[in-house]
């Protein structure tokens, strides 16, 4: 099994970012964004069962 790629991943309090990178050279492979639901009043916890 080759080992090449690294994921960053980045869970934020408005959203969760993923990118795929290969490891020598640093080549954006894949990147993706999903957005967290609106809380209601706004505030910085999100409930980690939405993401």
């Amino acid at each position: 099994m080759k080992k090449d790629i690294v994921a960053d991943v980045d869970s934020s309090t408005q959203s969760c970012k993923v990118i795929l990178r290969h490891i020598e050279t640093e080549e954006i492979l894949a990147l993706a964004r999903a957005a967290h639901p609106p809380t209601t009043p706004p505030c910085s916890e999100q409930d980690p069962q939405a993401w």
